[in-house]
């Protein structure tokens, strides 16, 4: 259940991240946006080695769990 809060976190950081920058071009913003990236960027990599060795409970929270990861590495890729 954290991993799921987690991911949600996580999730909600990168698209308020990415809904900043595209508002708020500055230097200030663009130094804060690339910073939040980068965090975003490394739980997601991070949920990747974590999905993969994992013992779930059931297979809705395991697919569950694949989509948002899946998600979040789409929008890096």
């Amino acid at each position: 259940m954290q991993l799921h809060a987690e991911l949600c976190r996580i999730e909600q950081m990168l698209f308020g991240t990415l809904m900043e920058f595209f508002v708020d071009q500055s230097l200030f913003v663009l130094l804060k946006v690339s910073y939040r990236l980068r965090t975003c960027y490394v739980t997601y990599k991070t949920f990747t080695k974590v999905l993969e060795t994992h013992e779930w409970q059931s297979d809705i929270s395991q697919i569950n769990f694949a989509t948002g990861v899946k998600l979040g590495n789409g929008v890096f890729n």
